[in-house]
């Protein structure tokens, strides 16, 4: 077991299953724990080790292309195919990873997304035109933001951020 896992086991982490696999060109293997709530998460070993902690935020997805489409376009990045039809990429920090599981997205997702915008009445505007859906608007005191969600209902927030 990595050592990392240990000590998040000692947190209260719960180990459910280790995993290697070839992904193109490169071996991975990864632990998935799960907190104390019970939501999933990896632990990515690194070759050569890394001090990164923050590996990549996934997105699980019917059609992880379409998902990542959307992503792609609406970050101005290109998308990287991993695997044909299963695993695509978004460089960024941290990267986005979209990857293909069999079972539909049926309640809220746990963590999300949230983008800062200086104008975000022209962001969802932007993002509604790419695929995305409004949910609703939030106002609390000077903090501002709308709930959207992807293409596949994945949940994200669009927060208007201090103009410079």
């Amino acid at each position: 077991m990595r050592p990392r896992c240990n000590g998040l086991l000692g947190l209260g982490a719960t180990r459910l299953w280790d995993v290697k696999e070839k992904f193109g060109e490169q071996d991975m293997e990864w632990t998935t724990l799960a907190d104390s709530e019970g939501n999933e998460f990896c632990v990515i070993q690194s070759d050569p080790p890394s001090d990164r902690h923050l590996a990549t935020v996934v997105l699980d997805a019917d059609s992880p292309h379409k998902v990542g489409r959307f992503w792609s376009t609406a970050l101005e990045r290109e998308l990287v195919e991993v695997e044909p039809d299963k695993d695509y990429s978004l460089p960024s920090d941290p990267p986005l990873t979209f990857v293909k599981v069999p079972e539909p997205k049926t309640t809220k997702n746990r963590v999300h997304i949230d983008w800062r915008a200086p104008d975000r009445a022209a962001k969802v505007s932007h993002l509604i035109a790419l695929g995305a859906t409004r949910l609703w608007d939030v106002t609390n005191d000077n903090f501002e933001w709308t709930t959207m969600a992807d293409v596949e209902g994945n949940e994200f927030c669009v927060v208007q951020s201090e103009s410079s």
